[in-house]
């Protein structure tokens, strides 16, 4: 059956014309089936809802961006001055952090402490600066694989350290950024097929 559409001064127009209209204006006239037209308002209306829905979440999703940016350049600075800590003095780390056997820091072991965390910190601020940088967000999320892996062996492992707050505070620093990072990652990951239907 075909189905014709009458625009207001008799031009006749095909179903793809009223197809990509979200919702029939009073300046089109249908002629076809009442079944055909409240199938075609029940799939306007679900579109309208879906990309209400679809950019409710991109916006949201932006924002956690910006969020999870700022989080990053706070965390950078912060393990900055922990690296230039360890260089000024090795005991800030047996004192707060490997207290389970102080004996073990020297001060070899604080400047190649110091030299990692401070590698960290430049990546995490370069991923804060260019967080849509996949690559760059890849690696800065394994920083904080590693460093979770790095605490949780030298507590529970090694026994280097102890449940002390000194110790806590980078494994809750690096347990929230993980978990911040794989949200904003489906964000990311959802970010290039947008762009490419943009494009088309």
């Amino acid at each position: 059956m075909g189905i014709s559409s009458v625009k207001e001064g008799g031009h006749p127009c095909s179903f793809s014309d009223a197809e990509s209209l979200s919702l029939p204006s009073e300046a089109w006239v249908c002629h076809f089936h009442p079944l055909h037209h409240l199938a075609f308002l029940l799939w306007a209306a679900h579109f309208d809802l879906r990309q209400k829905a679809l950019s409710d979440w991109r916006g949201a999703m932006s924002r956690f961006l910006n969020v999870l940016r700022s989080w990053l350049l706070m965390v950078s600075i912060v393990a900055a001055g922990n690296s230039l800590q360890s260089f000024r003095d090795h005991t800030f780390l047996y004192e707060k952090l490997y207290t389970g056997k102080p004996d073990l820091v020297n001060g070899l072991q604080a400047r190649t402490y110091g030299i990692w965390t401070l590698l960290s910190s430049v990546v995490r601020c370069l991923c804060a600066i260019d967080i849509h940088n996949k690559t760059l967000y890849y690696v800065t999320l394994w920083t904080f694989f590693l460093a979770l892996g790095h605490f949780l062996s030298e507590l529970f492992v090694f026994g280097t350290a102890a449940t002390t707050i000194g110790i806590m505070a980078p494994l809750t620093v690096a347990s929230i950024s993980i978990l911040g990072m794989l949200v904003g990652l489906q964000h990311l990951e959802a970010e290039p097929g947008s762009r490419q239907k943009k494009r088309n």
